[in-house]
């Protein structure tokens, strides 16, 4: 069940077109790790007035385990202090495997990681992921976020969509 999505923003820096496609298959796919750093300026100066505690979107145990490394903290390790908060739980198929209707019905993948429940209390929250395609990943952090207590405003931000 989804809660409530009010007060909510997204941001994303480019349109996820066939450059932005063979960017991140050279990134994530082919494991080309220097590629994390090509945007670092750009996120720097769009991001450089939030001051709100960021979240990273982790990837599963085994796309940890297959690539090496983790996407999304890769992008943005060093323009945020990133928190982990939520761990994905291992699904059959990635969401990247899916066509839309198969996202929008996915179910909760995410587990809040109980080592930062003083998240908990802040008033807003940034939630950063790579890709943004149909904000299914994004809007089950926010339930599991929400049903382990969090009250305030989320922000989202993305590489592309």
């Amino acid at each position: 069940m989804a809660l409530g999505y009010s007060h909510f923003r997204h941001q994303a820096l480019f349109a996820y077109n066939s450059a932005m496609h063979d960017y991140f298959k050279r990134y994530k796919r082919y494991g080309d790790y220097a590629l994390r750093r090509v945007f670092n300026d750009l996120l720097r100066q769009e991001t450089s007035k939030l001051k709100v505690p960021c979240i990273y979107i982790p990837s599963s145990a085994s796309h940890l385990n297959q690539r090496g490394f983790d996407p999304v903290v890769g992008l943005f390790q060093e323009v945020f202090k990133l928190f982990p908060a939520l761990i994905k739980m291992e699904t059959t198929q990635g969401q990247s495997e899916k066509n839309r209707q198969e996202r929008l019905a996915t179910p909760q993948f995410f587990q809040f990681n109980s080592h930062y429940q003083v998240l908990l209390e802040e008033p807003q929250l940034l939630l950063v992921d790579d890709i943004y395609t149909t904000g299914r990943t994004i809007f089950h952090a926010q339930d599991c976020l929400r049903q382990a207590g969090f009250r305030g405003q989320f922000q989202s931000l993305s590489l592309a969509r």
